[in-house]
């Protein structure tokens, strides 16, 4: 627990009325956070996350433009769909193909 208890506060952009104390309350819960180590923390696990993110993007990019596979994810799609493929097995044979061209396997 860091301590930090929430808050309701009410403010206006309108009159201004209550911003000082929001941006007040929003400096005191950052400033806690950076003290207990847990704002180092996040950014961490946010910088982890966003590799990730960015891997499975790439991943999604090389498999659709791979011609070859890109041609078989139409059918696979329309088996999943269909439930004449589970999802799992057409991510696997999706994955099986790519891997055995980037390889330079036969199909």
């Amino acid at each position: 627990a860091l301590g930090w208890k929430p808050v309701a506060l009410a403010a206006s952009a309108l009159t201004g009325e209550g911003v000082g104390e929001l941006w007040r309350t929003a400096l005191e819960q950052r400033e806690l956070l950076a003290k207990s180590g847990a704002l180092e923390q996040r950014r961490r696990s946010q910088a982890r996350e966003w590799m990730w993110s960015l891997v499975e993007e790439g991943l999604q990019r090389a498999l659709r433009e791979n011609r070859e596979v890109a041609q078989a994810i139409p059918r696979l799609e329309a088996d999943v769909e269909a439930q004449r493929l589970t999802p799992a097995a057409a991510a696997r044979a999706l994955l099986a193909g790519f891997l055995r061209r980037s390889e330079g396997g036969a199909p």
